[in-house]
């Protein structure tokens, strides 16, 4: 009787030990914050420059290759590209007129000019109800001004 409940004994205690070895744990979730978990939202790839700023590279056809810059400062989401650094883009006083002329063409997007001659693209967007699908039309608006604007300025 004595081996027989040590029998039972063992054989529950190796299906406990077995069980409890087979059993899978699943690793926590990583929690985005910050310019990650809007980034993971609006579905770019991109480069996270520090906690608020990110970039995303784009491929075009007048510009082969550039980085829009995506950041968070006080309440607003901003899209920047700096187009005096873009290649092969002549801006000068020449190009100013069309330069201004950017901005009743472009709805949300603002063209501009620095008093250093920088000329840029950006769109200011409030981060009170902003929504993954519309930061990324204003992204992709951006990225398509950039083209419109460079083929002029080439």
């Amino acid at each position: 009787m004595q081996l027989k409940s040590f029998c039972l004994l063992s054989l529950l205690m190796i299906s406990i030990m077995s069980f409890a070895q087979s059993a899978k744990t699943t690793p926590a979730k990583k929690v985005l914050t910050g310019i990650d978990k809007v980034m993971t939202e609006i579905g770019y790839p991109y480069t996270k420059v520090n906690d608020s700023i990110a970039t995303i590279t784009f491929t075009g056809e007048v510009v082969k290759s550039y980085d829009l810059s995506f950041f968070k400062t006080g309440g607003l989401y901003i899209t920047y590209i700096n187009l005096s650094k873009l290649p092969g883009l002549t801006i000068n006083e020449s190009k100013y007129k069309y330069l201004l002329t950017c901005n009743t063409n472009f709805d949300l997007i603002k063209v501009g000019l620095e008093e250093d001659g920088t000329a840029f693209i950006r769109c200011e967007t409030y981060v009170n109800g902003a929504l993954a699908g519309n930061l990324k039309r204003i992204i992709d608006q951006v990225g398509n001004a950039v083209e419109e604007v460079a083929s002029k300025l080439k």
